[in-house]
């Protein structure tokens, strides 16, 4: 669809729900465009982003998209955004909270300001006076691991439940804990539907930003395949947890029809428990390189040699990706969560989570990437922004 400041598109499926989808641009506001394009979880689909591009996929007849073009931090976006909805006959709104600046190595007021800010103007003029109104508004918000920090809290054994300690190292994290806490302010006094999913390192297809670089710098042939290897991390030993992006969508989904899990917090990865020394192998295998299995490197190192690879990609190839060094530094943690909640909760359900999700095994999920960079990605210069 050509860029348009305010569209509707008719693409139908009689349902009582409309999705509000935040970031719908992004990696993870594609995939969810995809996810609902089939028409049987809502009849409507009002999608809103900061850049005026708007991504409709082939979708099912009846099934209506509206395109909201805006910043979250203006307030008359968001009213827009409200009147619209309340326009609209469905009577449970699901907004899909995705929208946020993800860079480790931005400045704190931009961060706070898109991560903190705008969720405060979203709630306030957008989803409590569609609640006030008699919309039943169900707010899924998309978090990050990242909260817990280094993953070194001698009073609390891995793996880390939703229990485990907040202890945020970077000032991206730490605006995410701003906004999990007011969005649960909001689900106390004010009665809001939230349900916060702390995601773990998130990969699909449109990324531009971590695992896609090294992806694309070893299919380019730029970047040997190795292992952080050192004793933080008991040289390569340490798990990594992966999540496709399509699949967190699946599980926001999924927690918006159940009540249980409003006013909670689920830690949300993929079903395996990988090392990096395993993902590391199986990504040089898909990219067709041999991995340096031993390499040791401190991190401070490590982040001046991809940084250095990174800016020659960017002079050969032309193409633009994202290197935050906040990122990378944090290869040597044992992130290792535990799922056991998210897990109870589809069993409550009647769900075998392993079902839930497209890519339960992140070594197939990571297959099937590569395969899309190698075909698609590269050729549409989707890094090129």
């Amino acid at each position: 669809m050509a860029a348009h400041d305010h569209a509707v598109v008719h693409a139908s499926h009689a349902s009582d729900r409309v999705i509000l989808i935040t970031g719908a641009n992004g990696m993870v506001g594609r995939q969810a465009l995809e996810e609902y394009a089939d028409g049987k979880k809502a009849s409507h689909i009002l999608a809103t982003d900061i850049t005026p591009n708007f991504f409709v996929p082939a979708s099912s007849p009846g099934l209506t998209y509206e395109f909201i073009c805006g910043n979250l931090l203006d307030t008359r976006h968001l009213a827009r955004i409200r009147d619209s909805l309340l326009r609209r006959p469905e009577p449970v709104v699901v907004a899909d909270d995705i929208a946020a600046l993800f860079r480790y190595d931005a400045k704190w007021n931009d961060l706070y300001e898109c991560n903190v800010v705008a969720q405060k103007n979203l709630v306030e003029t957008t989803l409590l006076p569609l609640q006030e109104k008699g919309k039943s508004v169900r707010t899924e918000f998309w978090s990050a691991i990242a909260e817990y920090g280094n993953f070194d809290n001698p009073k609390y054994p891995l793996p880390a439940g939703e229990d485990y300690p907040l202890d945020p190292q970077d000032d991206y994290s730490k605006t995410k804990q701003i906004a999990e806490d007011l969005l649960l302010h909001y689900n106390r006094e004010h009665g809001l539907w939230v349900t916060i999913m702390r995601c773990g390192s998130i990969y699909g297809e449109w990324s531009r930003y971590g695992m896609a670089n090294a992806i694309v710098l070893q299919l380019l042939g730029m970047l040997e395949p190795l292992v952080m290897g050192t004793k933080q991390n008991r040289y390569g030993k340490n798990r990594v947890p992966l999540i496709y992006a399509r699949d967190t969508v699946r599980v926001a989904d999924f927690l918006s029809t159940r009540e249980s899990a409003n006013g909670r917090i689920f830690n949300v990865r993929d079903n395996s428990e990988y090392t990096l020394e395993t993902i590391a192998a199986a990504q040089a295998e898909e990219c067709d390189q041999k991995i340096f299995k031993h390499f040791r490197m401190r991190t401070e190192d490590f982040q001046e040699y991809i940084v250095a690879k990174v800016n020659a990609m960017s002079k050969e190839s032309g193409l633009s990706p994202v290197v935050d060094t906040g990122l990378t530094s944090k290869m040597h943690l044992d992130v290792f969560v535990s799922i056991d909640a998210l897990k109870r909760e589809c069993r409550d359900a009647g769900v075998n989570y392993e079902s839930l999700l497209l890519y339960p095994d992140s070594i197939r999920g990571l297959k099937h990437i590569i395969h899309w960079f190698k075909t698609t990605g590269l050729k549409e210069g989707y890094l090129d922004v």
